[in-house]
Formats: C-alpha cells, structure tokens, sequence
C-alpha cells in the first residue's frame, strides 16, 4: 500500500547533509517521499516526527 503524499511533502529530490541541515532548520516535521539519502552524515540533526517513504538510505548515518 503506497503512503499517500501530503502538499508539505518532498518527493524525488537527492539530499545530502547540508540540504537535509536546512529542511529541518524550515520545517516540523518534514515528509520525505522516494528521495535519495543514501551515503548522508545525517548525524546529530534533529528529525523528530520526520516520515520517510521509499527513501533510499543505504549507507546513511542517523547517529545521535
């Protein structure tokens, strides 16, 4: 079942630590739909509340 898209979500995009920094900096929570993440230092960035949706996060570090 595909998990509906909302007007706040972000779909396609490639996100690296610094684009990610500045979604959470604009938005609570953010929605992520079938984005790539993969390899991204995510660590210590608060993403409380955020939902990930086919979001490709191989590799990606969500330490701290």
């Amino acid at each position: 079942m595909d998990e509906p898209t909302s007007a706040s979500a972000l779909t396609g995009e490639t996100l690296d630590r610094a684009g990610v920094a500045a979604l959470a900096a604009s938005y609570r929570p953010a929605h992520l739909v079938d984005c790539d993440l993969e390899g991204a230092d995510l660590s210590g960035i608060d993403m409380t509340g955020w939902r990930f949706a086919r979001c490709d996060m191989r590799r990606t570090g969500l330490a701290g």
